[in-house]
């Protein structure tokens, strides 16, 4: 293992996922490089999590921190986590993700190249066999091509705190923060992104590094599906809604070869059956986005919408 210069704060957030926290856990203490430490913030779970953190920490080969805070909200526990770190770099990886094993030396690597101040890594699936899962990564990485290039991140809209890595002396310095005036709209969810339209504003460079991988527990039924995306629709609203610009974005997204990639993904992890669903799945998706598209131009029908969250 080579000598690193700087060290990284890895902060995991959780809320009552106490197995699907161990998972993530498990893939932390198999890592090529050891953590520098791990601080595991438990937003006032109320089943086992700090048993299951307690007794990860007392076999652990490194430092391994429990914090419990009670304020429930994305943004309240995301700031914990940035206030209880040690180090400059502060790595967050979701509960429901699992850590590729060379995770943690790809920051590592990634950091020492220097010039950074905001890393996003790559964020796969865990059940790319699953319809429903598929179709989640495929949106969610839709999203991210059209708005990267390369490694070069041009809108910082899609800032996603399910694995992403920050410089803790950049944003002390520029005074940011997770904003927590969200709270009351779907407990704050969409904190990434409106810090990410912050860092932009003070000029970070922020980067895109696919080397640094993780699995993400994604929806794998029909009811979790659309859950999920109704309720990202109302913090996406909300973020709209909030985020302020200075002048016009005109900053335009990249072309993304949609259909050919909605082929290829199909034919790469399903079946004829399931490919047909996939398929079916996918454009149902994208002709109801249209429709609220529609809607949303009305900010009555926003205000109504943000309100069933």
């Amino acid at each position: 293992m080579s000598v690193r210069k700087q060290k990284v704060s890895i902060v995991v957030v959780t809320r009552n996922r106490d197995q699907i926290l161990k998972s993530c856990l498990d893939s932390l203490a198999e890592q090529t490089y050891f953590l520098d430490e791990l601080i595991v913030v438990d937003n006032n779970s109320e089943d086992q999590t700090k048993k299951v953190v307690c007794s990860f920490a007392s076999v652990a080969k490194f430092p391994v921190k429990y914090v419990l805070e009670k304020k429930v909200g994305y943004p309240c526990v995301y700031n914990r986590g940035l206030f209880e770190t040690s180090y400059n770099w502060v790595a967050f990886i979701d509960d429901d993700c699992i850590a590729q094993l060379d995770w943690n030396e790809q920051i590592h690597k990634t950091i020492e190249l220097g010039n950074k101040d905001v890393i996003l890594g790559f964020s796969g699936t865990q059940e790319p066999q699953n319809i429903f899962a598929l179709a989640t990564y495929l949106f969610n990485f839709e999203w991210k091509e059209k708005w990267s290039e390369g490694t070069q991140i041009n809108n910082y809209e899609i800032l996603d705190n399910k694995n992403i890595i920050y410089s803790k002396v950049f944003l002390n310095t520029h005074s940011l923060q997770f904003p927590e005036d969200t709270l009351d709209i779907v407990k704050g969810a969409g904190e990434d992104c409106l810090l990410g339209v912050e860092l932009q504003k003070a000029g970070a460079n922020a980067v895109y590094e696919k080397s640094i991988m993780v699995r993400h527990k994604d929806p794998n039924n029909w009811s979790w599906y659309w859950k999920k995306y109704f309720s990202s629709l109302a913090a996406y609203v909300a973020f709209l809604n909030k985020k302020e610009l200075n002048g016009k974005n005109v900053i335009q997204p990249r072309k993304f070869p949609f259909r050919s990639y909605v082929l290829s993904l199909a034919k790469a992890h399903l079946n004829t059956t399931q490919q047909l669903g996939f398929i079916f799945l996918v454009y149902s998706t994208v002709l109801v986005s249209y429709v609220f598209q529609v809607c949303f131009t009305s900010s009555r029908f926003r205000a109504w919408y943000i309100r069933l969250f």
